[in-house]
């Protein structure tokens, strides 16, 4: 996928929310990572991404499907209580 958009001039970001908890594999007991973890290195990969001069911090998305979907309403609380991020 990252090759794909590549090609389509799009810029894509891998956050790995498994490496930095020790996490190999939540395959047999999806508990050890939870979609608030994963919001949350969602959120922070905008964090750094947003101010960068050659990104569209408003046009930054996470593709997914419910995930995605919990991600976007996250950040839209967000802007709508007017601050830059859910994390300072």
């Amino acid at each position: 996928m990252v090759t794909a958009l590549s090609r389509e001039g799009i810029g894509s970001f891998i956050a790995n929310s498994y490496r930095g908890r020790g996490i190999g594999s939540t395959a047999s007991d999806r508990r050890k990572l939870s979609r608030a973890a994963r919001t949350v290195d969602a959120l922070m990969v905008l964090n750094a991404l947003a101010p960068h001069p050659k990104i569209d911090g408003n046009r930054v998305g996470k593709p997914d499907t419910l995930f995605g979907a919990l991600f976007h309403m996250v950040r839209r609380i967000a802007e709508q209580s007017k601050q830059s991020s859910v994390l300072t």
